[in-house]
């Protein structure tokens, strides 16, 4: 899907892509969106596994609370540099794949959006003015620039100080320059 896009794909593609037959492909799924689903479903929570992996890691070091968020930022546009057929499909698929796919999507959204205020509530005082809203806008901004980015065929890792930009300008935090 990656490749050719949910819509073009098939279950015949998708099964000699995993190097099944089409009847094992049918003992695993209903049908592709299924597969689609619980490909998007095992990437998002290996990634978001991973995610929280380091963030602890990284929250029992001293460092300071932004240092903490651009480490979080380098590892997930790292982890999407790094996994691109997921990225793709993730990111650039799911939104053709129908409802059942955005709204797994919006749940990880959610789940972004709640890492990330949780995060703030760690670093230090949190602006109680800030709706819940803006961690949702959050990571609707970074999601955009990730799928723009990845449609153009550029580097993820070049998004690593537009997103810190992100988080400053939507959470008003206050980012030293260097």
């Amino acid at each position: 899907m990656a490749d050719r896009g949910y819509l073009n794909a098939t279950v015949a593609d998708i099964a000699a892509a995993a190097k099944v037959s089409r009847r094992t492909f049918y003992q695993h799924f209903l049908d592709k969106e299924a597969c689609f689903l619980a490909a998007a479903e095992t990437g998002r929570d290996l990634m978001i596994d991973h995610l929280e992996h380091v963030m602890a890691q990284v929250l029992s070091e001293p460092v300071q609370p932004l240092g903490a968020l651009r480490r979080g930022i380098r590892e997930y546009l790292t982890l999407l540099r790094d996994e691109p057929s997921f990225a793709r499909s993730f990111y650039l698929e799911t939104a053709v794949a129908g409802p059942r796919a955005i709204e797994s999507f919006e749940r990880c959204q959610r789940w972004f959006a709640g890492f990330i205020r949780s995060w703030r509530e760690t670093a230090g005082p949190v602006d109680q003015s800030v709706p819940d809203y803006a961690y949702l806008a959050v990571t609707d901004a970074t999601n955009e620039a990730v799928r723009r980015t990845l449609r153009a065929g550029g580097d993820l890792l070049e998004l690593e100080d537009s997103v810190m930009y992100i988080h400053h300008a939507l959470l008003g935090l206050v980012i030293p320059a260097d």
